[in-house]
């Protein structure tokens, strides 16, 4: 298929010549009892939020509302009081952002929207249950979509807007359709000549936002960037009008701004439209007679019969008298303690109600009421670490308050726990936490205890958006109340970086307040220290180990602390080694596994089998541990490799029969991609899963061979565990769970072959 190619879809929702492919899944929450409900698919059980959710309501006078987000695309049909998730694809993605879905009073059920990879625009006429594929780019190509439009008057006119991406978008396209997606035609968007570019000099343009007038069929706006290149800091923003193929400019600005790509807005309000790009928001005559700047560097907008909502990073902002004036709507609900609570999209009802999503998720606010949340169902909290209970009941997550990324959270934290399976969720603290936890360990004498659960966490204090500070202490955290507050451990006076990749605990022997606990310290370079008394003193348990080495190019780096579950005093390390390849070729120093039989007194390299160094690899060693529960001497272990752009590269799963001595590579059946997380059921030791890039994915025999686990693929999950109750998932799109699969002979089983 060749850039810019359509697909053209006949009544049914098929491809011409071509059958569709799959439709659509509602995943849906069960609710009314703390009974943990079946679920033979993936199921979001929280924590309920997310950051970066737009909203749009297509009937203000309604109860319907999409949110499009990093956790998905998601529809309420009572003003957020349940979310339900939408999904169009096998993996069940959109591509996220204000101008790449959008919605129409004619229609509440009318819907448009970019699937994950910006490639495909699927289009559903019930409200997301049903979907079609209207417009679909070659994946392979460098063009993508950058922004939809759906007819206000009659959703069968749509709009897709493409461009070709390199190192920045241009040569952008318009594709327009009058029969909701059967046919197309196409052209070109030219250059302003006014602004100096040429086609030629043209580094950037793209179009940002576009929307059908309400009123006039057919009639359009849309907002587009342009900036020359050589280097220079000139860029233009442009909005203008198109009706029957001729486009006028109606507003211009010329501003010197360092980053040009940012997602615009634009509404409508009778004869004038309010236009935002990066941080600019101007009032705009329709027939381009007039422009006015207003005040607020908005992030969104939004505009219903003359009152304006503004977005930005203090507080959401009200006007009704056009611009003039505004007043602020945040209350102690809405800022949670921040000074930034970041008003990311927001939607005012005819009865005075609003509805605005912040860092925390979607909140509501009746006319003359505080803000009330309503992420119930909104699965888009971001979650770093957890720990569940062997009965499912009890959850502990510390969840990131805005960016994600696969080993933190920033800027700082928010620690949540649930006691009913995920029916009700409950922030531990009501201030994001000025550290983040990679890693959750609940003593086992006190998970069941409401209220008392002592927990420890690794991780890093933060500062200046939670990079890790240097010269403060350890990196480990203890709760003893349900991780209500926490406390710094006493580290043992490190100068390098206060961060904790992982922390492992001996809970077979000793009491709650003398348990011994094993942490990786400095960043993971600084080896293994040692508390005999729950974290109270720390001392360095690190013989064996490589030295840390101070001055690059070879970095010896912990990642992954297990303690065994059957032996007292036994742990395995996780390692790696990273070097400058343009420096040295090959490392000297040791990388893989290390075991240690003595609480870690003396560690000895076990690593016989595990991954050699590759040509060209900029780091290479062990990401990911996990021991059998009952055979003392089976144990996986995850294995990584990054190339010399940094890239994460060669994924393996491998396993030893005889504790750590040899390794064997157990990963038939795995796909190419980046496993983040292993897990061993306990109740059948056989049954091993792994998550990451590609979802979730387990094997009944050890690891011999490997299938999906559900249909849907969970991608960017990085926390994973296994109980009786089912299999539970953690990462960028908050927590999921789905049934255990059953033995071959049972009458459940949610494995899907993977082709």
């Amino acid at each position: 298929m060749m850039p810019g190619h359509v697909v053209a879809c006949d009544a049914l929702g098929r491809e011409k010549a071509t059958t569709m492919h799959r439709t659509w899944l509602l995943l849906v929450l069960a609710v009314g009892t703390t009974t943990i409900a079946p679920a033979r698919d993936w199921q979001p059980i929280g924590p309920w939020g997310g950051f970066d959710f737009a909203l749009k309501a297509p009937d203000r006078s309604g109860q319907r509302v999409y949110a499009n987000g990093n956790g998905g695309l998601f529809r309420t049909d009572d003003r957020g009081g349940l979310w339900v998730r939408l999904v169009a694809s096998e993996d069940g993605r959109f591509a996220y952002g204000e101008s790449l879905f959008a919605v129409s009073p004619a229609d509440p059920d009318a819907l448009l929207a970019v699937t994950g990879g910006a490639a495909g625009v699927v289009y559903s006429s019930d409200g997301g249950a049903n979907w079609r594929t209207v417009f679909q780019l070659d994946p392979s190509s460098a063009t993508r979509v950058t922004a939809v439009a759906l007819g206000q008057v009659d959703v069968n006119w749509l709009v897709v807007f493409t461009a070709e991406y390199g190192a920045n978008p241009r040569y952008p396209r318009q594709f327009r359709s009058q029969d909701g997606g059967l046919s197309w035609t196409s052209r070109s968007i030219g250059v302003p000549p006014t602004h100096g570019c040429t086609p030629d000099t043209t580094r950037t343009h793209a179009v940002t936002a576009a929307v059908f007038d309400v009123s006039v069929t057919g009639k359009l706006y849309a907002s587009t960037v342009l900036q020359c290149a050589g280097g220079s800091q000139i860029v233009r923003y442009d909005l203008w009008s198109d009706q029957g193929g001729a486009q006028e400019v109606i507003a211009a600005e010329s501003v010197e701004y360092p980053f040009a790509i940012r997602n615009s807005d634009i509404g409508q309000s009778g004869a004038y439209l309010y236009w935002r790009r990066s941080g600019w928001f101007s009032r705009v005559a329709v027939d381009g007679s007039g422009s006015v700047a207003l005040a607020p560097e908005a992030r969104a907008m939004s505009v219903a019969d003359g009152h304006v909502l503004a977005g930005t990073q203090f507080d959401l902002l009200s006007s009704t008298d056009g611009g003039a004036t505004w007043t602020g709507l945040g209350d102690a609900s809405f800022f949670r303690g921040l000074a930034q609570p970041f008003a990311f999209s927001s939607v005012r009802f005819d009865n005075g109600d609003i509805l605005a999503s912040n860092r925390f998720g979607v909140l509501l606010k009746p006319e003359a009421a505080p803000w009330q949340s309503r992420s119930r169902g909104l699965g888009g909290t971001p979650v770093a670490a957890m720990r569940v209970s062997p009965d499912g009941s009890r959850i502990w997550a510390s969840t990131r308050g805005s960016q994600f990324s696969y080993h933190g959270a920033y800027p700082g934290s928010i620690f949540q726990h649930t006691s009913d399976a995920g029916q009700s969720w409950h922030a531990a603290t009501v201030e994001e936490m000025p550290f983040e936890l990679n890693r959750i360990l609940v003593d086992p004498d006190t998970e069941s205890a409401t209220g008392g659960a002592v927990l420890y966490g690794s991780g890093r204090r933060c500062q200046n958006y939670c990079q890790p500070q240097i010269g403060d202490g350890f990196g480990i955290y203890k709760s003893t109340d349900d991780g209500a507050t926490w406390s710094y451990m006493p580290g043992p006076g490190l100068t390098s970086y206060a961060n904790a990749p992982a922390i492992a605990g001996d809970f077979l022997a000793g009491t709650t307040g003398h348990r011994t606990l094993l942490a990786l310290a400095g960043n993971g370079t600084q080896g293994v220290f040692r508390s005999p008394d729950s974290g109270a003193t720390w001392s360095s348990s690190s013989l064996g180990l490589p030295a840390p080495v101070p001055v690059p190019p070879e970095t010896p780096r912990g990642l992954d602390l297990i303690a065994s579950p059957l032996h007292s005093g036994t742990y395995y390390l996780g390692a790696t080694i990273e070097w400058q390849p343009s420096v040295q070729i090959h490392p000297t120093l040791p990388a893989g596994v290390f075991r240690t039989l003595d609480h870690g007194a003396s560690w000895e390299h076990v690593s016989d089998g595990l991954p050699v160094i590759a040509p060209g690899a900029s780091a290479t060693g062990v990401f990911r541990l996990a021991a059998h529960p009952a055979a003392s001497q089976r144990l996986w272990a995850v294995t990584y490799e990054r190339n010399e752009f940094n890239d994460f590269v060669n994924n393996r799963v491998f396993r030893t029969d005889d504790g750590a001595e040899t390794w064997f590579e157990s990963g038939a059946g795995l796909p190419a991609g980046q496993w983040w997380a292993i897990a061993v059921e306990e109740q059948r030791p056989d049954y091993v899963y792994v998550s990451g890039s590609e979802g979730v994915f387990y094997s009944r025999n050890g690891g011999s061979g490997w299938q999906r686990l559900g249909s849907l693929a969970l991608s960017m999950t990085t926390a994973l565990s296994v109980n009786e109750t089912g299999v539970y998932a953690g990462g960028r799109f908050g927590i999921h769970r789905i049934d255990r699969p059953e033995t071959p002979d049972g009458v459940f089983d949610s494995g899907f072959e993977v082709d």
